[in-house]
């Protein structure tokens, strides 16, 4: 099997679990010149093809070809891969991925001035010098990690005996491989991903290689490591638009450095058509009524004392009594004046001054939260509802079922960004963006970054979400959503006094 040090940018090289990793349809050329200077050293060029095969597919499909010289042995490898992805999570890039790749191997010899009359292993060899070839792997994916696995052959080669082939173990080659990559910015534009792959080899020495790369923007990339039985290697890419190109340098091992000049190897990598979103599990609906998941929610977020008393709240059955029913003559909760519900209706207004108090059969929570806005969408009515909250720690912030200052909302607004867009239209995509307004508070052209700035937002207590623009290509992290833009633009200022919301902006989505 041949060395490759790129495969820390295409582990597709080694393990066909990993085809449509890229998220794109890519095709990557690899060349790589062993121990130059050295009559008969190994010289290794792949040309491979992968992609997924469509948005949220679980197929992906690849194809590589490779031709590999050492001495006198010629090798010429073609293989079709078919991989598929089965979803773990529902938020989160989580999955597991199988891959199958089968083909046929060539092999050929260079016997100029070679005589063979009395090695029956080789005329053996020139008689039967096709054979199948396949491989298999496996790839563990959570977020920034990955975990691979991967037996390189199926078959053996005719150069083996009779009494091998027949006695063939898959163990008895095979690779493991982890990677993760640790971003210092939310953004991931400053990241260092160090790699590990160990060949496991019951007939040859087993092989360790260690490697860590430092990218800047996704667009430059530089590192080094170490291949056992190789040698010590830096590797240097850069990405400009589409086009990939990265080059290794390798130092020889100290057995033959005196005799060999260093290892060079160089790939280039194209990207082609858009990029495509990895399958995420369909989440399970909750049975539970509109009425139940207000005080859950305010619960969650309003810290140990409201935990303690969530626990210790007597969950009525609700197979024998009926559920709450929301009172809707006023937006504001009686037991709570802190707390305001805005209607999910397409034409949400302000909130109103709180009315005289009513009876209500709707729990609500006892205690005042911290936080400014929450938002959720109701799984059973398919709408979306804010909940509006105001920061009892903070005595500038003025009460929710208050109006804010004239002058503030005026200032505010002056100062707003407001943005129009037409809606998405593949609406396909599971998170696409559809006709409202929005607060927005991030901006990404990574689905992994927008997912980073929630995960922040939603330690501080906040409940964002998350919407796709299908022909931008933009993910939208936004904390509230309303059809009425007033409401937004009274909300806003309430929410910038945070430092978290100061870059607030909001978005109109509409035809």
């Amino acid at each position: 099997m041949p060395f490759f040090i790129h495969h820390v940018s295409n582990p597709y090289l080694y393990n066909p679990g990993f085809a449509g990793h890229e998220k794109h349809a890519v095709l990557f050329a690899t060349h790589r010149q062993q121990w130059l200077g050295i009559e008969g050293a190994p010289v290794s060029t792949n040309l491979s093809f992968h992609t997924p095969a469509g948005n949220t597919n679980p197929i992906s499909l690849g194809a590589d070809l490779t031709h590999d010289r050492i001495g006198i042995f010629r090798y010429t490898t073609l293989r079709a891969t078919f991989g598929y992805l089965v979803p773990l999570g529902v938020e989160k890039e989580h999955f597991i991925r199988f891959g199958l790749s089968a083909g046929l191997d060539q092999q050929q010899f260079d016997l100029e001035g070679i005589s063979i009359d009395d090695d029956l292993t080789l005329q053996n060899a020139l008689e039967n010098n096709i054979f199948w070839d396949g491989r298999f792997g496996f790839q563990y994916h959570l977020e920034n990690l990955n975990i691979g696995f991967a037996l390189p052959h199926f078959f053996s080669n005719p150069l083996e005996s009779q009494e091998n082939m027949a006695t063939t173990d898959l163990l008895n080659n095979f690779l493991v491989s982890a990677n993760y990559r640790i971003n210092f910015d939310p953004t991931g534009n400053l990241a260092f991903e160090p790699t590990i792959l160990y060949n496991v080899s019951r007939r040859l020495e087993n092989q360790l290689e260690a490697f860590g790369v430092l990218h800047i923007k996704d667009a430059f990339w530089i590192g080094g490591g170490y291949q056992q039985q190789a040698g010590m290697a830096g590797i240097l890419g850069f990405k400009i638009k589409n086009l990939k190109f990265s080059y290794a340098y390798g130092l020889s091992g100290k057995e033959i450095s005196a005799y060999s000049g260093a290892t060079h190897e160089a790939q280039i990598g194209l990207l082609m058509g858009k990029k495509r979103e990895i399958m995420k599990r369909k989440p399970r609906l909750s049975t539970s009524n509109h009425g139940e998941k207000i005080p859950e929610a305010v619960l969650k977020a309003s810290g140990k004392d409201n935990r303690r008393k969530e626990k210790q709240e007597v969950v009525p059955d609700r197979k024998k009594a009926p559920a709450p029913v929301q009172d809707t003559t006023n937006n504001v909760s009686q037991e709570n004046e802190n707390i305001i519900v805005i209607p999910a209706s397409n034409d949400v207004q302000a909130p109103r001054q709180p009315a005289e108090e009513k009876p209500t059969n709707q729990p609500m929570a006892k205690e005042k939260t911290n936080y400014d806005s929450l938002h959720f969408e109701s799984l059973d009515k398919g709408k979306e509802e804010v909940i509006l909250l105001k920061k009892a720690d903070d005595p500038k912030v003025e009460p929710a079922h208050q109006q804010p200052d004239t002058t503030e909302v005026q200032k505010a607004m002056s100062q707003e960004k407001l943005v129009k867009i037409a809606p998405s239209r593949k609406l396909e995509h599971p998170l696409a963006i559809k006709e409202g307004k929005y607060i927005i508070a991030g901006t990404f052209s990574q689905e992994s970054n927008a997912r980073n700035l929630i995960k922040q937002l939603t330690d501080q207590g906040y409940q964002p979400n998350i919407g796709f623009h299908t022909e931008k290509q933009f993910y939208y992290v936004y904390v509230m959503s309303s059809a009425d833009l007033e409401v937004l633009r009274q909300q806003l200022p309430l929410l910038k006094k945070s430092p978290l919301f100061e870059n607030a902006w909001i978005l109109s989505v509409e035809e």
